[in-house]
């Protein structure tokens, strides 16, 4: 990831800027990955405590939880606009 943004902006010119050095860019890149694996973790977590608690399999918790989910979770995880009630139930 870092090799192709720095090959980007070596093609656009810009290697000269000090935004644009490489250990700016690593540190960009790490940090934009670990944030992508923290909130893989989250969902991951919360689609494990659906799978293992029976109360989560009743359709009414379920979709009251679904909206809690949408409310507070999904604004801040823009790639989750796939995630509906039929991929929850994949789970059971």
């Amino acid at each position: 990831m870092t090799s192709y943004i720095l090959a980007r902006i070596k093609k656009e010119g810009l290697e000269k800027d000090k935004a644009y050095q490489p250990k700016v860019i690593s540190n960009y890149v790490r940090k934009e990955v670990l944030d992508l694996l923290y909130i893989l973790d989250k969902q991951t977590s919360f689609l494990r405590v659906l799978q293992m608690c029976p109360i989560y399999r009743d359709e009414e918790t379920l979709r009251r939880l679904f909206l809690i989910w949408n409310k507070r979770v999904r604004p801040l995880s823009p790639f989750l606009k796939c995630l509906d009630i039929e991929l929850l139930q994949i789970v059971f």
